[in-house]
């Protein structure tokens, strides 16, 4: 949504939005105050009668505040605290609150702001002070631990190569004064990072489908002194066979026939 620049009185709002959850002293003056709270459940409870996009708003408890309905019946509430703001949107009975870092929606329970992995909804994380930890009852009580930081390749430089398999599943970036290769998974709406694969490499090549079976990457390296090399992977990044570096792909792949032709396009490679 759209924030407001001006309240129902004309004043202008201004302020910074916060980047962290709303804390214990922001919610007692906002949302967990019992006159707020009342104004609340009073618009939620109007549901049809209201004007969708229209904006309503209420001067209580020291704050101005305001209650949004948009075009597609979504309630949100708009909290003005001083020099701050925070806008949270009411949905399955609960006040919710985008983490604008990562893109994240959590919701409020208990006194805690709360997220729940998408992708397997038994995996739950309470949030303090702009950290994630993943929640586990126990006895009594509960576990929490640091959110483990998900697997990133260095930041790329302007210059760069890419490298793509034929079906789009795979890519290969080479980047830096070391020429260093990570390779990503395609399929999705963003590329996902899968492994490390060299550093010093000139080429990138790839099995094409068909006769040579499962996708297979090959990776020319060259040393510091000239002396080129090979390295053979599967789709995910691991090392075929681990062969040993050597000038000689006949030696390192073992005689494979995909390979006869390196210094060309080789039959059934792109």
């Amino acid at each position: 949504m759209q924030y407001p620049s001006h309240d129902g009185r004309g004043g202008s709002l201004g302020g910074t939005r916060i980047i962290v959850a709303p804390h214990r002293d922001h919610i007692s003056r906002s949302f967990g105050h019992p006159t707020i709270v009342n104004n609340i459940n009073v618009r939620i409870g109007m549901g049809s009668r209201l004007v969708p996009g229209s904006y309503n708003w209420y001067y209580d408890n020291g704050i101005r505040y305001a209650h949004y309905y948009d075009p597609y019946r979504t309630h949100w509430f708009g909290f003005y605290l001083g020099d701050v703001y925070f806008w949270t949107r009411w949905q399955d009975g609960r006040l919710w609150w985008q983490d604008p870092g990562r893109s994240r929606w959590l919701f409020y329970r208990d006194g805690y702001w709360w997220y729940q992995d998408p992708m397997n909804g038994t995996i739950v994380y309470v949030y303090r002070d702009g950290a994630y930890y993943r929640y586990t009852p126990i006895r009594g009580g509960y576990e929490t631990r640091p959110e483990a930081p998900a697997p990133t390749a260095p930041s790329q430089p302007e210059e760069k190569t890419e490298f793509y398999s034929e079906d789009g599943s795979r890519m290969v970036k080479v980047f830096g004064e070391k020429r260093e290769a990570f390779l990503y998974d395609s399929t999705g709406e963003e590329d996902a990072f899968l492994a490390f694969l060299a550093e010093g490499a000139e080429a990138v090549q790839f099995s094409s489908d068909g006769a040579e079976g499962p996708l297979q990457i090959l990776v020319t390296v060259v040393d510091e002194s000239g002396n080129k090399s090979f390295k053979l992977f599967d789709a995910d990044g691991r090392p075929f066979g681990a062969p040993a570096d050597s000038v000689s792909p006949e030696s390192q792949l073992e005689g494979s026939g995909a390979f006869k032709e390196l210094e060309g396009a080789a039959p059934g490679w792109q």
